[in-house]
């Protein structure tokens, strides 16, 4: 009997040794978890810092940050130049007409709407369409999306809408 009462002690020490292995490693993953996450922060606020300071001071800061805010300035503009992009390759509107926002967003659910869109695929909301300039009295258009109509056409071309 001792052999069996000695074993049955080592394999009960090796559980405990066991779970307070596991404990700590679950201590450890959860003060791991702890402290990134912390790091992260501290990094969101020094780039909230920085863009503050850049934002303050663009035109008189110091000489130790002249180079780090022409960095910041190359990269914005790369951005910006990335954006347009972005919007001509899908279609985007880019023109404001006439206080109407017609930037390539449907403004209802701000989803991105091609140029000959009338209405938002994600939504079905209609988009406003620019008013077409009245350049010369003989030219009509359409009342309902503002494309151009031959002087004797009963429907619109570009959306079917009949010709008052």
């Amino acid at each position: 009997m001792g052999f069996l009462e000695d074993l049955g002690k080592k394999v009960a020490d090796a559980g405990q040794k066991t779970v307070q292995k596991t404990k700590e490693m679950s201590d450890v993953v959860r003060l791991e978890s702890m402290a990134t996450k912390e790091e992260n922060r501290l990094n969101q606020i020094y780039g909230r810092i920085g863009k503050l300071y850049v934002e303050l001071h663009a035109e008189d800061f110091t000489e130790e940050f002249s180079g780090m805010i022409g960095e910041a300035r190359e990269a914005a503009e790369n951005i910006r130049n990335y954006r347009q992009q972005i919007a001509e390759v899908k279609g985007a509107r880019n023109a404001v007409e006439s206080g109407n926002a017609v930037s390539g967003k449907c403004p209802n659910c701000g989803a991105d709407i091609p140029d000959d869109r009338r209405f938002c695929a994600s939504c079905g909301s209609p988009i406003p369409q620019p008013e077409a300039p009245v350049a010369e009295a003989e030219k009509k258009f359409c009342h309902n999306c503002g494309a151009e109509l031959a002087a004797d056409s009963l429907f619109c071309e570009k959306c079917g809408k009949r010709v008052s």
